[in-house]
């Protein structure tokens, strides 16, 4: 079955694809229609597929409040987008770092944020689109975070939120 071509402007990466795998295929389907079925009925979530016919990868724009920090000091930020990617191993094998990318703002303060990675948590093979879209969600409004030096990405804000 042929799935098309793929553009992301915000990556600039035009790819084809096969859908040989017919798990795979069903695990897709079934995402597509309940991520757009959660993002309909969300005023703080706008998801974007890939296409419609059966998408592996999904923009996300998040509208939650967050912080940032740049030159002009710590501030605020609205809109996220966060790139979401199953790649064809994606039910025997999650990784974070291959399935998630943060796009926007790159001044996020965040410890599980360093643009582009963001890091979810444990994630496992073959979790849903849904589970990732409530993780990421809960971590831009800083709803899940870790404090730990040794497990964050950005050891700047984890410092900074120990001396407040």
């Amino acid at each position: 079955m042929m799935v098309g071509t793929s553009p992301c402007p915000l990556l600039g990466r035009h790819r084809e694809t096969t859908m040989d795998d017919k798990v795979l295929e069903g695990f897709l389907r079934q995402q597509l229609s309940e991520g757009m079925a959660l993002a309909e009925g969300s005023d703080v979530l706008e998801l974007r597929p890939e296409n419609l016919d059966l998408p592996q990868e999904y923009l996300a724009v998040f509208h939650l409040r967050s912080f940032t920090r740049d030159a002009a000091g710590i501030g605020e930020a609205h809109d996220h987008l966060v790139h979401f990617r199953f790649p064809d191993d994606y039910l025997i094998r999650a990784d974070p770092f291959l399935v998630l990318t943060y796009l926007a703002p790159p001044s996020i303060f965040h410890p599980n944020i360093r643009p582009p990675a963001i890091c979810p948590g444990h994630i496992y093979p073959g979790m849903s689109l849904v589970e990732l879209l409530l993780q990421v969600a809960d971590i831009i409004a800083y709803r899940k975070r870790t404090v730990s030096e040794h497990d964050c990405l950005n050891v700047r804000e984890v410092e900074t939120e120990e001396q407040t």
